[in-house]
């Protein structure tokens, strides 16, 4: 693929002050950023069934993690500021890392906002939307122009150093990684430095920095315009999810967009293809499975709380002990350990102040799928 690496960005029109819900219709016109992991797989919120709903203009519920995402923007400038801070204040750490990455010395670095939405003006359904941009010069005077993403993060995917997935200094989730290369690749630049925030302590602040690899980006446009040609402008849906890591994200995705049924509509059932007999029998299956093995689980449970009972009676009172074999070397510690868990009385409640609770209860909804064998032709 000859991708033409003398192009510029078109400009599609400048998002500052734009209602979010015209933000939302521009978007809808092409696959950015933050889309292409649902192409590979790995978004851990959005799978490819949910991407085409979206960008065939199908009607999305409010996105749960609502505060999450109006967070995010609010701390963007933080993020920003920040590390232009820590490179002005801090050279040894944040301009050495940075030098270090771009294998230069630095005369200047900065960096700044850029509202434009842009397109790739040779494969047009790519398009970007950037949090800020950068603009370095080396000591000799040649410049680097790159693409400056702002992140916010829980501690625990800052600190979980044992997934592929967690923050770090040089260390980005692979999902946004690929967000990264859709932005580079859209405008012909280089280099990305991404910031990621988790609390409000210098140790809490990382980055990585994401170089420009045409391979990935050769996999990635052919990625994309498979799934826009052949599913998004054919209105042909992609199949749904069939690893275990995304089923609970395939089913968020048809609760999000209204695709389960309601209660209110099981007058009639549907007679569903013939073909779908041998995965209903397999759920069905699976369903026995699991309540098998919830029985056998309850039964250790009680089998291990009779023991427990032998070794606090042992105890004497006491609520740590050791038992141990000097001919087999074998030695366990036995501790008795409490945990204290605050409940309400909700009769008491009703009874002191009738009404009360319902003014304040929150009803939580579930659903599920339950397969059951009936008799042929009934």
């Amino acid at each position: 693929m000859d991708l033409g690496l003398d192009y510029k960005p078109e400009k599609v029109i400048d998002t500052l002050g734009m209602p979010e819900k015209d933000w939302l219709e521009y978007r809808k016109k092409g696959l950015g950023g933050s889309d292409v992991s649902a192409l590979f797989g790995v978004n851990p919120w959005t799978t490819r069934r949910g991407l085409y709903y979206d960008k065939i203009g199908m009607s999305k519920m409010d996105p749960k993690n609502q505060y999450s995402l109006d967070f995010g923007h609010a701390v963007e400038p933080f993020v920003a500021n920040w590390f232009q801070y820590g490179y002005d204040h801090n050279p040894d750490k944040y301009k050495a890392w940075l030098e270090q990455r771009l294998g230069t010395e630095l005369k200047s670095f900065h960096i700044y906002k850029d509202t434009w939405m842009y397109r790739h003006p040779l494969y047009p359904f790519l398009q970007s939307d950037l949090d800020y941009r950068f603009h370095a010069a080396g000591v000799d005077g040649k410049p680097y122009d790159g693409i400056f993403e702002c992140k916010t993060t829980n501690t625990h995917s800052f600190l979980d150093k044992w997934s592929k997935n967690h923050w770090g200094w040089n260390s980005v989730p692979e999902y946004y990684e690929w967000q990264c290369r859709e932005y580079m690749c859209v405008m012909n630049l280089d280099y990305t430095i991404i910031a990621c925030v988790a609390g409000n302590n210098e140790d809490d602040f990382a980055m990585a920095f994401v170089k420009r690899d045409l391979n990935k980006e050769e996999e990635l446009i052919d990625t994309a315009k498979d799934f826009w040609e052949n599913n998004v402008q054919k209105q042909v849906p992609p199949p749904l999810a069939e690893d275990e890591a995304h089923a609970d994200t395939e089913w968020n995705t048809l609760i999000e967009y209204g695709m389960i049924g309601s209660p209110q509509n099981e007058e009639h059932p549907v007679v569903l293809n013939p073909s779908l007999l041998e995965t209903a029998k397999r759920e069905y299956e699976l369903g026995k499975e699991i309540s098998a093995l919830n029985k056998k689980a309850r039964q250790l449970a009680a089998k291990k709380e009779l023991i427990d009972t032998q070794l606090a009676y042992a105890l004497n009172g006491k609520r740590i002990g050791i038992v141990e074999n000097s001919d087999v070397k074998t030695k366990y510690e036995i501790r008795v350990c409490t945990t204290e868990r605050e409940t309400v009385n909700k009769k008491l409640i009703e009874e002191l102040n009738p009404g009360f609770l319902k003014r304040y209860l929150k009803k939580s909804v579930s659903q599920h799928v339950k397969v059951k064998p009936k008799a042929a032709n009934t």
